[in-house]
């Protein structure tokens, strides 16, 4: 599987981006995540898509999602090889394809946590860039400085970016403010203000050649230094091919970063597949802030993750 044809599915489902071992001179669509191989998986491996549990909080309806976006900005509270973070974007209009389903669930957990599951899955042989749309040029400024980040598509791709940030470039508290200027998706304006770090104690980072371990079917408590102000998010990225099934799913899950510890539900914690599946994880926690808008038929999502860490991770 090619890097382009994982980072193109990954970004319209979440921000995936490098993790820290990324060579200096490595394009970002080359992290190890991404270049690792993905074996096939056993055929009566169950690739739906889960939903958030009943029990734990009313969940909104399971939307079957034709047309979506993401703007994801990410930036990293330590240098990442020869860069800090970085600014992408994706539109997807999946309606006329055959054989791809992407289904979306959130809902509230206790603690003051929100969660939201998107899986896609699709025909392995399809490009995922076959269905990519553009939105004219996206803007991306702050009300602390005149500079504006402009990100225009990839030629032959329909993807925006990613564009590296070389150096630390948005500071908590400011306001990010993003606009396109239109195209199959009609233009349109969202703000989010950008969150501090948190500073995460369980998940641990892991010794260099280890990686994070997180029981199926069990819950899973996550800690972090308490703090005043903004949220405090873990998110799982996982990729898994069964047959020609790709299945890409994004668990994301943000509480209050004053409340310094939330355990996430066995409920939600089965929806991830084991790794001996075959299944690459990654999981990657910090601050997080986010906004949710429609343009025209277009379900945008506009997000910024100040990132304290990037693992691989090992699903029991």
């Amino acid at each position: 599987m090619s890097h382009l044809r994982f980072l193109c599915a990954s970004l319209v489902l979440s921000a995936c981006g490098p993790v820290p071992s990324v060579p200096d001179d490595a394009p970002i669509a080359d992290a190890p995540i991404a270049d690792a191989p993905i074996a096939d998986t056993a055929a009566d491996v169950a690739l739906d898509a889960p939903s958030l549990p009943t029990d734990v909080g009313p969940p909104d309806p399971l939307l079957r999602t034709t047309h979506f976006g993401l703007v994801a900005l990410e930036q990293y509270t330590a240098r990442q090889g020869d860069f800090f973070g970085s600014a992408s974007a994706a539109f997807d209009d999946t309606s006329d394809l055959s054989g791809v389903e992407v289904v979306d669930s959130e809902g509230d957990l206790p603690e003051g946590g929100h969660c939201l599951v998107r899986v896609q899955l699709r025909p392995f042989s399809r490009d995922p860039s076959e269905s990519l749309v553009l939105a004219g040029t996206v803007r991306i400024g702050t009300d602390a400085s005149e500079e504006v980040l402009t990100l225009d598509r990839v030629a032959g791709t329909g993807e925006y970016g990613p564009f590296r940030l070389a150096e630390p470039r948005w500071v908590a508290g400011e306001i990010l403010m993003i606009s396109t200027t239109g195209a199959t998706v009609p233009a349109f304006d969202a703000t989010l203000v950008v969150p501090p770090a948190v500073a995460f104690v369980v998940p641990a980072e892991p010794p260099p050649t280890d990686r994070v371990h997180v029981t199926h079917d069990a819950p899973y408590e996550i800690r972090w230094t308490p703090q005043e102000g903004g949220l405090a998010f873990i998110r799982f990225d996982q990729s898994t091919i069964s047959g020609d099934t790709w299945r890409i799913m994004m668990l994301e899950c943000a509480f209050p970063a004053s409340v310094g510890t939330a355990t996430l539900p066995r409920e939600l914690t089965r929806g991830l597949l084991p790794s001996d599946t075959g299944t690459i994880t990654s999981v990657t926690v910090g601050g997080a802030a986010s906004a949710s808008l429609e343009a025209g038929t277009f379900a945008i999502r506009a997000t910024m993750h100040m990132i304290s860490r990037r693992a691989s991770a090992e699903i029991d």
